[in-house]
């Protein structure tokens, strides 16, 4: 039953498909989209059809083995209720309680009686402070690009930091917010 099923859903699928293809060639005359939706319409259905035949062997399967279990536990032995419930019964009176865990009482606290210590401990001294990290040596600058704009020339280096050459000077910059706002506010010209 099962493979019939999966051969009809094969089947299924590949028409459909086909009808797919043969309406999709001729898409411009009306039929062409009667075929496509048909076409996809009847893959689809056998897609499902597959999922559902797979599901029933895979049902099919798992009560085979649920009734072969139930036989095998069947002849494993013919006790009745009451001989299973005295078993257990006798599996529990033959166990220990375990002790209970033994709890530590807390020592009740002492009345206090106004008492003073006989000397007062003497402060810690203060850790000592690590020495200071030696500073790293300044990296060398090393030339990331140049540009030229306005009759100023740009040098920019991998610390972020700008040389402007212009016609007043040699102006360096940390970074290129700084430059920005430099320019912004005028220039050489606001300065």
């Amino acid at each position: 039953m099962v493979v019939l099923l999966c051969m009809l859903s094969l089947a299924m699928m590949a028409t459909g498909l086909y009808a797919t293809y043969l309406g999709s060639t001729i898409i411009q005359v009306e039929r062409g989209w009667t075929m496509v939706i048909a076409g996809s319409v009847v893959a689809t259905g056998g897609t499902l059809l597959l999922g559902a035949a797979l599901l029933a062997q895979r049902l099919g399967r798992i009560r085979y083995e649920i009734v072969g279990l139930r036989d095998r536990l069947a002849s494993i032995g013919e006790m009745t209720a009451e001989q299973l419930a005295l078993e257990q019964m006798a599996a529990e009176d033959d166990e220990e309680p375990e002790p209970e865990p033994v709890r530590k009482s807390k020592p009740e606290p002492s009345a206090d009686l106004g008492l003073r210590p006989a000397f007062q401990p003497a402060a810690e001294p203060p850790a000592p402070k690590p020495p200071a990290a030696p500073r790293p040596p300044e990296a060398e600058r090393v030339v990331v690009g140049q540009y030229e704009s306005g009759g100023n020339a740009y040098t920019m280096f991998s610390d972020g930091s700008i040389d402007a050459s212009t016609p007043a000077g040699l102006r360096r910059f940390a970074s290129l917010e700084e430059l920005r706002s430099f320019v912004s506010s005028g220039g050489e010209r606001g300065s």
